[in-house]
């Protein structure tokens, strides 16, 4: 969408915009005396009707939402054997999150079945397996295969969640909730389909391998539909519930029609890649002007306005649904802090004017003494400014938390350490060398680790 355009607003008289004149009065002619009577007749002429004809004509186009893939993280929410237990204890914080880490099994000889309480593993050497849960958070089911593809299934008081994970990337997300229902199929290579029903509004969208996309939302409101093809062409269709509909068609050359209709009126305006064109409404009068380049009508009397041709944006991919993972059992369980929840920029020094901050702090100390493992505090940073800096300031940090939460209770033993900028969980800068600001963001964090206890073959 031309961003001259989405900063109007939508005009009245079905986003058409009239600067109107005067129109003609009817003329009277004088009466005048007949010779062969010598009586005085009136006589009453009226001119041709005309329609009101507009000196300015603004064509304003109607907002146009991207066809934007929504927030596909829930994609990877894999239900990780440990980190989902001690993740439902921790509450959702913007900034906190629980994640589980893997070890290899070294000679490759590890085998584990068994049962952990309402846990039941049955892994094999090549990291496949089964993993079940009938716990207190419903019922959970992870089936992975030696590729790391596999089927997660969880029916618990909240919703059902089923993920179906494939090795090449493609997959299948399904979560039913009582707001409604959620589906997203990707294909591995950018192009899927999502479906959202929740709320009382209906949403689909759909992305090609090409670049091309389809957008479909019905609320209460209105019906609006976008067909955006990869060369540029597109269709917009909007039906509100009160209101005209308006379509929008965007032809390839960068010629473009508007319409509007209304059961009062028809307006259609056509536009060609040049900025010359046609202003025609139909209904009770009829207003019809060709225009120019310069948005004159030939005779100068009427300036049609129009913005640039709109533009149609299909943004994002559809990730790839990644594989499961294996199912050696976990080595540790991660809890990961954002550091801006608890360090101002640049400093080590926790915030105390955020209550988010301490409440955060709060409710982690008795999931740790109730773990009643040794536990390791780490810091890290980006890989902006000096290393030995970076090592300092992430050590402070991380030292800044362990004295919190021996504060609060903390009664296990403790490690601290600073990584520094070195174990970096996103890349610094992107593919062509650019700076990655999000991914700096991930790496400047704190993280608790949690020892599994040994397994036993």
């Amino acid at each position: 969408m031309h961003e001259n355009a989405a900063t109007r607003g939508v005009a009245v008289a079905g986003l058409l915009a009239l600067a109107a004149c005067a129109g003609t009065s009817p003329a009277v002619t004088p009466a005048e005396p007949t010779a062969a009577t010598g009586l005085t007749t009136t006589l009453s002429t009226r001119a041709p009707f005309r329609p009101e004809v507009p000196s300015r004509i603004e064509v304003v186009l109607p907002p146009i939402p991207a066809i934007a893939v929504p927030d596909l993280s829930a994609l990877t929410a894999t239900g990780g054997v440990v980190a989902e237990r001690l993740g439902a204890r921790v509450s959702s914080t913007s900034g906190v999150e629980v994640v589980t880490a893997t070890c290899g099994a070294g000679d490759g000889d590890l085998l584990y079945h068994g049962s952990t309480g309402t846990d039941l593993f049955a892994i094999e050497k090549d990291g496949s397996g089964v993993y079940v849960d009938r716990g207190d958070a419903g019922l959970v089911t992870l089936r992975v295969d030696e590729s790391g593809g596999g089927e997660f299934y969880h029916d618990g008081a909240d919703g059902l969640t089923t993920i179906l994970a494939r090795a090449d990337g493609s997959g299948e997300y399904f979560r039913q909730e009582p707001a409604g229902t959620v589906s997203i199929t990707t294909a591995g290579d950018g192009s899927g389909e999502y479906y959202d029903d929740r709320h009382g509004a209906v949403t689909t969208i759909a992305r090609s391998a090409d670049g091309s996309g389809r957008y479909y939302r019905r609320t209460a409101e209105e019906l609006l539909t976008i067909d955006a093809a990869a060369d540029g062409t597109a269709e917009y269709y909007r039906e509100p519930a009160t209101g005209p509909v308006v379509t929008l068609r965007i032809d390839a050359d960068g010629g473009w029609v508007l319409t509007t209709a209304s059961s009062e009126q028809l307006v259609e305006v056509t536009v060609t890649d040049d900025g010359s064109g046609r202003y025609r409404r139909t209904g009770l009068t009829t207003v019809d002007i060709v225009f120019g380049i310069d948005g004159r009508s030939p005779d100068g009397a009427v300036e049609v306005v129009v913005p640039e041709t709109p533009r149609f944006d299909v943004s994002g991919a559809f990730p790839s649904l990644g594989r499961l993972g294996s199912l050696q059992p976990p080595c540790a369980t991660v809890v990961r802090f954002d550091a801006q929840l608890l360090f101002a920029f640049g400093a080590s020094t926790l915030r105390t004017d955020d209550p988010a901050t301490a409440a955060t702090l709060d409710e982690v100390v008795p999931v740790l003494n109730d773990t009643g493992r040794p536990i390791r505090i780490v810091g890290h940073t980006d890989a902006v400014g000096d290393e030995a800096a970076n090592d300092e300031l992430s050590l402070a940090r991380a030292e800044a938390v362990a004295t919190a939460l021996a504060a609060r209770g903390l009664v296990v033993p403790l490690e601290v350490a600073g990584m520094g900028e070195r174990q970096p969980v996103s890349p610094n800068q992107t593919p062509d060398g650019a700076d990655d600001p999000a991914g700096r963001a991930r790496n400047r964090r704190v993280e608790i680790v949690i020892p599994e206890p040994d397994t036993v073959p």
